[in-house]
């Protein structure tokens, strides 16, 4: 369901001229963004005045519904990546013959099927692994089980045994994105898209479908979290509450994300100068471990350092700054190649040839060409530590917390007007550290432009006054 969902707003939003489709999308995408089990925990509370509707949602259909509101972005992202990436000259010919819903469907459609077999892969293998939706909606899945085999008994082959069935999943998972994806390179953006030109009221009929998809997906949880707080006590109890975790979170989180930029961008380097077979088999291990459960690698990692000689890393939050980089490596690598494969060859070539060492040209021509995408990868290694919770909780030494756990802590037993409160806080932090850097990343892109517009400007000015 997420897949098909995420497909079909992909195709709206990168082939037609629906109005405001980068708003839409961070609307859409807003969930992805968000721990878990905030999220179920907004449908919890928007429901629990209808005793029927949590029936419902207390079962595997509504612990379904909302991982698909969770995982349903990232179909729609990487299918918009594979359709933008789409050749203009290929579907200019093939109008040539065809008109454009046959276009539609007999071309762009088969070139993105990489796309929805990887999206169907990666979907399916964090649902599987996902930990916090049963957790609040309390259904015992297998999830349920491992964490509470080991957080409860400390059971450690116990828990590696049963763990070994996600691990087989998961290779069997990369074995077919490796056969689907051999050829495939989505890297390249095409320079100008085609779009279908929808006629007025068509493009109304699809933007409300849109925004009832919006309002579906995000803006209900979001709505049924900010109805639970009776008081403006609470907001403010709230934001008190959660000052010493919010601060927690956001060091563990930029530490982290700093860290996955760096060897983000040494990696993608790496494989984009460097193409070998061990580089596509480096790619493939990341993606293992981002569709691994994060269970599943927490237990991995405090099995590898509780040892006399690593017992420091395993005593400190080091251990947690691992996991993110174990997890989430392959994201970052991801939107620097993409970045990388953009920019043309001969500006590297051009600066080797006037002397400048390999070293030189990434420094002083590649990086800075590159900025902007590090700033879009650092926000993105942000955004996911920041969510996730599930490592914090296994990994933390003793008497920290970040924000999703002491959340997490807390809601079984809290007020829940207070509990709501700090969730909206969650939220506000996680659309705050969202805005802030994009408004940057705008406003600094739109200065570089009209700076390069007034360059060129008055270079044609020297050039026709010497002419003159």
């Amino acid at each position: 369901v997420a897949t098909t969902l995420g497909m079909l707003l992909a195709f709206l939003f990168a082939k037609t001229d629906l109005p405001y489709a980068a708003m839409r999308m961070t609307l859409l995408s807003l969930p992805l963004l968000l721990p878990s089990d905030i999220v179920a925990l907004g449908w919890i509370d928007l429901l629990l005045p209808y005793d029927r509707a949590m029936r419902y949602l207390e079962s595997y259909i509504g612990a379904g519904w909302i991982e698909v509101t969770l995982f349903m972005p990232i179909a729609m992202l990487l299918c918009y990546r594979f359709l933008r990436a789409i050749p203009y000259t290929v579907e200019s010919a093939a109008l040539l013959y065809v008109d454009e819903h046959t276009m539609l469907r007999t071309i762009d459609l088969p070139l993105i099927r990489p796309a929805l077999t990887l999206s169907f892969l990666i979907i399916f293998m964090l649902a599987l692994g996902n930990y916090a939706v049963p957790n609040a909606l309390h259904l015992r899945l297998y999830t349920i089980d491992l964490f509470t085999r080991f957080s409860a008994f400390y059971d450690f082959e116990g828990t590696l045994l049963m763990s070994l069935p996600l691990l087989l999943v998961a290779a069997v998972a990369i074995g077919i994105e490796h056969t689907a994806m051999r050829y495939i390179d989505f890297a390249h953006i095409s320079p100008c898209s085609y779009r279908i030109g929808l006629y007025p009221a068509t493009r109304k009929i699809l933007s409300i479908g849109v925004a009832t998809v919006i309002t579906l997906t995000t803006l209900l949880p979001l709505a049924g979290i900010a109805s639970t707080i009776d008081t403006a006590r609470h907001f403010l109890q709230g934001l008190m509450l959660i000052k010493e975790p919010l601060f927690a979170s956001f060091f563990y989180a930029v530490s982290g994300g700093i860290l996955l930029t760096l060897f983000g961008t040494i990696a993608a380097l790496a494989f984009h100068f460097y193409p070998s077979r061990l580089s596509r088999y480096s790619e493939e291990a990341m993606l293992f471990f981002f569709i691994l459960p994060s269970i599943v690698i927490a237990v991995a990692l405090i099995g590898f350092y509780n040892t006399a000689l690593t017992d420091r890393i395993y005593a400190s939050a080091l251990i947690l700054l691992f996991a993110y980089l174990t997890k989430y490596l392959v994201l970052p690598t991801k939107t620097i190649r993409i970045a990388l494969a953009q920019l043309p060859p001969s500006l590297g070539e051009a600066a080797m040839i006037h002397g400048a060492t390999p070293a030189q040209t990434v420094r002083y021509i590649l990086l800075p060409l590159l900025r902007n995408s590090m700033i879009v990868a650092l926000l993105i290694g942000i955004l996911f530590c920041l969510r996730e919770s599930t490592t914090a909780m296994l990994l933390l030494p003793p008497g920290e917390a970040t924000l999703p756990v002491y959340l997490a802590t807390h809601a079984a037993n809290g007020e829940s007007g207070l509990i709501a409160a700090m969730a909206l806080w969650m939220v506000i932090v996680t659309l705050f550290a969202v805005g802030l850097p994009m408004l940057f990343v705008s406003r600094f892109s739109r200065s570089a432009t009209v700076k390069l517009d007034n360059n060129r400007s008055e270079t044609g000015l020297q050039s026709r006054t010497v002419r003159g």
